[in-house]
């Protein structure tokens, strides 16, 4: 394929960003990414054409950003956008007039974008489905928590409701009242309201979707082997597996109701023990995974292009079952948290011996890594680069300073 109009991939993760890339850059489509930051954060890659910094939505005025970008479509004659993070996708869904007419968008329009960027609203509509859910409330302080959740059992989950804006923490894991309220208490004056969910145990399962008019294109199944933070968070570690017929029936039925076009990973936890899967989220964007679908043959960012262009995707009947792959960054991201619970019993004493065990394991036994490529080796060294030097920050603080309680 001749070179044509090009793609912008917007956003600061690497591990979305570089094998999007990959996957369109292979078909002969030129490919640049961007965001609202600088170096020493900016991908490199053959994949890439070039890096384009944008002004962050609120850094100047709320023209900067749509002038900004209105300006490199024209420029570097981009004529696809793709957001791979959330502050990106809301950042896109403030200007859908201005860009409506100039660009295929390889994400949802604003008003769908919000009602999965919004948990409280996803659930809503996945309680009129009978889909199951975990226990939920939302709240803005530990006062609504007192009110609202005092039947609600522990352990729990705390995450922003909204996705879409600025928040001052992700996920967060609470194993008894206090701790919960301190820290609503903490960031009472952030203005942001926390959806808390009672703790599903098991692994967490993605159902990947390409959907077209209320018809699945294209359908993949992961399950999450590691996460980042460990209790449930990020793949680090994920596993091929064949689509279950309920998760896949239940993903496509919340995707229509909500009348889907486009990509989205539907996200559960299923516990191994029972069977019995709850809905977590939907993501309205390409995932973090989305490498392991590539390796498999199941193309999602190629597949979505061909969509916006007119053209229709061949997806493969079958993918490999049982393929393995890691973030070797997000694996070293998360030993701290992992030395924090084997330090204090929470993993059985040897959680650490383990996870090092399988990092080891994983080099020598076929599994893939995210970033990885002999012919494109500078976005892994990159990646892991970044990922020790926020290691060795880390460990040294904890040498500095007393033990968080």
């Amino acid at each position: 394929m001749s070179a044509g109009p090009a793609a912008l991939v917007l956003g600061g993760f690497p591990r979305i960003t570089v094998p999007v890339a990959r996957s369109l850059a292979a078909r002969g489509i030129p490919v640049y990414a961007g965001g609202f930051f600088s170096a020493p954060r900016v991908p490199r890659s053959r994949s890439l054409r070039g890096y384009i910094e944008l002004p962050g939505p609120g850094q100047s005025s709320l023209e900067a950003f749509p002038a900004a970008l209105l300006a490199v479509i024209e420029q570097r004659g981009i004529d696809t956008v793709i957001p791979v993070g959330d502050g990106e996708l809301t950042a896109l869904s403030g200007c859908e007039d201005r860009l409506a007419s100039r660009v295929h968008r390889m994400y949802p329009s604003a008003a769908l974008a919000a009602r999965v960027l919004d948990k409280g609203a996803t659930l809503t509509v996945a309680r009129s489905l009978g889909v199951p859910i975990p226990e939920s409330i939302c709240v803005g302080s530990a006062e609504d928590f007192r009110r609202q959740g005092g039947a609600m059992r522990f352990p729990v989950f705390v995450k922003p409701r909204d996705r879409g804006r600025p928040n001052p923490a992700r996920m967060r894991y609470f194993d008894g009242p206090e701790p919960l309220f301190a820290f609503l208490d903490a960031h009472r004056g952030a203005g942001c309201e926390w959806l808390v969910q009672r703790f599903v145990p098991g692994e967490g399962v993605g159902v990947e979707v390409l959907m077209d008019a209320d018809r699945p294109l294209a359908i993949f199944q992961h399950r999450r082997l590691k996460e980042l933070p460990p209790g449930g968070g990020v793949a680090v570690r994920s596993v091929s597996e064949a689509p279950d017929p309920v998760l896949v029936e239940r993903a496509v039925a919340l995707l229509r109701a909500l009348s889907w076009e486009g990509l989205a990973m539907v996200e559960f936890r299923r516990d191994p023990a029972t069977g019995h899967s709850v809905l977590m989220e939907i993501n309205g964007r390409c995932w973090g995974s989305m490498a392991l679908p590539i390796a498999c043959g199941v193309d999602f960012p190629y597949y979505a292009w061909q969509r916006l262009h007119g053209q229709e995707p061949d997806p493969p009947a079958t993918y490999p079952i049982g393929r393995r792959m890691r973030w070797l960054g997000g694996e070293l991201q998360r030993l701290p948290a992992v030395l924090r619970e084997s330090l204090d019993g929470e993993r059985g004493g040897g959680g650490l011996a383990r996870d090092l065990g399988v990092a080891v394991l994983d080099s020598v036994n076929g599994t893939r890594d995210a970033l990885w490529a002999w012919g494109d080796p500078w976005p892994a060294l990159q990646d892991t680069g970044q990922a020790v030097g926020l290691l060795v920050h880390q460990l040294c603080g904890r040498l500095v300073r007393s033990p968080r309680s």
